[in-house]
């Protein structure tokens, strides 16, 4: 072998280390980082990680193939560990699916939007409204000049914020009678945002003689800080309070804008605690949350799953849908609700 050759063998060799190392290194931080989700019931930073699990996932498989290429015996076995550690949560449902629809059944539809409060796309959203035809249209972020585009809304003659000026930036709007009440921050020490309340219920009377449906308007505040986070989880417990105090069997729809994915401690402690089931697909729903650079709307899997509906009570469903885009950061969702 001539000196050249051994000079380029053995650089090729150190580059060969170089580029194993650092596959290692990158390997032991995904490592860290998916285990500290972990932490996700008790550390705030370890519960925003939650957010992220199906690209914790991307990035583990991503791993997986160049630890393949490299046919590095230990970087491959660590690659299949962090990504089968990512897998299971995005695999295992936190909580129970909603019961399907009753057979030959009334439904009524009900739908839930983020309005975005900066959003200036109202004709957007009326023909969002136009398409899917909600019978119940529950909205989040009413505020600016949204409130005036509401009220322009044709065949919606029941409105939460006609009866009660508190509601703030949640509002429920409805072609069938109902009965507003709010919800208020309660005795646990939580002070809501302006004296807001931290949920509308309203009864809605779907069917003459029936039990009203009750529907609850939720939109917790966005973990962005610590003391968001407790308030999210302090708004998740009262909320919860409310619904364990509701007759047994009453029908009961939860929809909003949770800011919460279905991958968070909190999601699973409150529909635990509330006894409610997922219209959304579980437990790998699909983004609402969508993400915009530079006024280019991002790849809707690059987002997160945070509005929902949730029932009980005899209600069933055929599952959540997407809705138009209407130029919010969430995607509008809806579903076809029956009462057993």
């Amino acid at each position: 072998m001539s000196v050249s050759t051994s000079i380029v063998a053995g650089a090729r060799l150190g580059l060969a280390r170089l580029a194993l190392g650092m596959l290692l290194a990158a390997q032991a931080l995904l490592a860290l980082i998916s285990a500290a989700t972990l932490l996700a019931p008790w550390v705030w930073q370890a519960d925003l990680l939650t957010f992220f699990r199906p690209h914790l996932l991307a990035a583990s498989l991503a791993m997986l193939l160049l630890a393949l290429c490299t046919r590095h015996r230990r970087a491959i076995l660590i690659a299949v560990a962090v990504a089968l550690f990512n897998l299971w949560p995005l695999a295992v449902a936190s909580a129970p699916s909603a019961p399907p629809s009753a057979p030959g059944a009334p439904t009524v539809r009900i739908m839930s939007a983020n309005l975005l409060n900066r959003n200036p796309h109202k004709e957007a959203f009326r023909k969002t409204v136009q398409e899917v035809r909600p019978d119940i249209l529950v909205v989040q972020e009413d505020v600016f000049a949204w409130p005036i585009a509401l009220d322009r809304l044709e065949g919606f003659p029941y409105k939460a914020s006609d009866l009660d000026d508190r509601l703030g930036a949640i509002d429920v709007l409805s072609r069938l009678p109902m009965k507003v009440t709010l919800i208020g921050a309660g005795p646990g020490g939580m002070k809501a945002r302006r004296r807001r309340p931290v949920a509308v219920r309203a009864e809605i009377q779907v069917a003459p003689g029936d039990p009203p449906l009750v529907v609850y308007a939720i939109h917790p505040p966005s973990p962005r800080q610590l003391r968001y986070w407790h308030r999210r989880a302090a708004t998740f417990a009262e909320i919860a309070r409310h619904i364990r105090s509701e007759p047994e069997g009453t029908p009961i729809v939860v929809a909003g804008d949770w800011n919460t994915p279905p991958w968070s401690p909190q999601f699973a402690t409150f529909m635990g605690a509330a006894k409610l089931a997922a219209a959304e697909a579980l437990p790998w729903p699909a983004a609402t949350r969508v993400f915009f650079v530079r006024g280019r709307e991002l790849p809707q899997w690059l987002g997160a799953p945070v509005d929902r509906l949730a029932v009980k009570g005899g209600v069933g469903t055929d599952g959540q849908r997407s809705a138009p885009a209407f130029g919010s950061d969430h995607l509008p969702i809806y579903a076809d609700l029956t009462l057993r």
